[in-house]
């Protein structure tokens, strides 16, 4: 139970017993204190004191215990507007996960803080800029903070700043395409290639002999993801097909680089730098799918960079192979110009969204080893149609 006055999070650990622990002085932004206490014969009661109330997360392991994940703290965001240029500042515990989506009519962004808790009530603040209209922040759900600008005119995020308590993010006046150009012009190619690249699995021959493919299970660490009924986590599910993903490319001649092996956090604009570093020829992203009705919706579909002929061509045969495959719902294959793993270098990239982890039908399918491996040979069938496309048609063209 999260309690308050004072704020405090009681577990009660039943089956059991014994003397109370030493109380731990934790001294972090959120917990202060862990205590313990024995409540009856067979229950041990353990105290989290926290500095303020937030949501949590508590995950069973499987050879015994637990493990406790409590949100970061938004404690205060704003925006700050010099010179005409508005930046979105985040008051807030820890460098947040987030999700941006761009809705129109009215023209919006909205900005997801995953595993964070807004401190107080919902922020409604009108705001004198010539983009951005009002800044509105809510508990969306108890695991994301939902922030909204509405907006007069386009603006896209830049990448995440610290700056001394806070995090700062800059907002270009103009597209994301506009804002990508224009950091292009800043920096160039070469030092996009100063990222040490990541460890590459072995090449061989085959079909794919001579190909680098960045292979990127989405999220992972502190960043769970999509959520489903009986509690699987999306960054489970999309680093499994990843890696049988991974095997079949292997196999099949390509050197493969991931951009996480494991189960940590790995930055959004990190991704396709680690892609850009091994010099990669495409980049896949294996992700599950929700929807803000949970439970309602079915299928699987995929998303290329915006404008992108290539990406649109290797996301059209993924798309195909998988719904072959998987034999879910084929919800098409969609542009997107909002996504930082596209956003962040031009090599021809789409993300795969298997199915709904939040519809428990699929979520059972999903959690299954040979249904992952279905939709790794699907992705994989994918890729190697679009090569044999792109050999017909006489190379990438890059």
């Amino acid at each position: 139970n999260l309690l308050v006055n004072p704020d405090r999070l009681v577990l009660d650990l039943f089956g059991v017993g014994g003397e109370a622990l030493p109380a731990v002085a934790v001294d972090d932004v959120i917990v202060e204190k862990i205590r313990s206490s024995p409540f009856d014969e067979q229950t041990m009661r353990l105290v989290f004191d926290l500095n303020a109330s937030t949501g949590y997360r508590i995950s069973p392991w499987p050879e015994g215990g637990l493990e406790v994940e409590f949100n970061y703290l938004l404690a205060d965001l704003g925006l700050e507007i010099a010179d005409g240029l508005a930046g979105l500042w985040l008051e807030i515990s820890a460098e947040p996960e987030f999700r941006l989506v761009y809705l129109e009519d009215p023209d919006r962004l909205v900005i997801d803080l995953q595993n964070t808790t807004l401190i107080g009530s919902a922020r409604n603040i009108p705001v004198e800029h010539d983009r951005i209209a009002r800044l509105r922040a809510s508990q969306h759900l108890p695991s994301t903070t939902r922030i909204v600008l509405d907006l007069l005119k386009p603006v896209a995020p830049l990448a995440l700043q610290a700056e001394d308590s806070r995090f700062m993010l800059p907002l270009f006046a103009g597209s994301a395409a506009e804002a990508e150009a224009f950091l292009a012009e800043l920096e160039p190619a070469e030092e996009q290639k100063a990222v040490e690249p990541v460890k590459k699995a072995a090449a061989g021959t085959g079909e794919l002999a001579g190909l680098v493919i960045a292979v990127d299970p989405g999220h992972g660490g502190s960043d769970p993801g999509a959520i489903g009924h009986d509690g699987t986590f999306e960054k489970d599910i999309a680093l499994a097909v990843s890696k049988f993903l991974g095997e079949l490319l292997q196999k099949a001649g390509a050197q493969v680089v991931y951009t996480r092996e494991k189960d940590v956090y790995v930055s959004i604009f990190e991704r396709p730098e680690l892609a850009i570093a091994a010099q990669a020829d495409i980049y896949v992203s294996v992700h599950t799918n929700s929807h803000i009705k949970r439970g309602t919706a079915r299928g699987t579909e995929t998303l290329y960079r915006a404008g992108d002929q290539i990406s649109q061509l290797l996301a059209r045969s993924v798309q195909d192979e998988l719904v072959k495959a998987i034999t879910l719902i084929d919800r098409r294959i969609w542009p997107r110009d909002d996504l930082a793993v596209f956003n962040g270098s031009t090599i021809p990239a789409i993300l795969v969204e298997v199915g709904f982890l939040d519809h428990p039908e699929e979520e059972i399918l999903l959690k299954a080893e040979g249904f992952q491996r279905a939709a790794a040979e699907g992705i994989f069938h994918g890729v190697v149609r679009f090569f044999d496309e792109i050999k017909e048609a006489g190379g990438l063209g890059q």
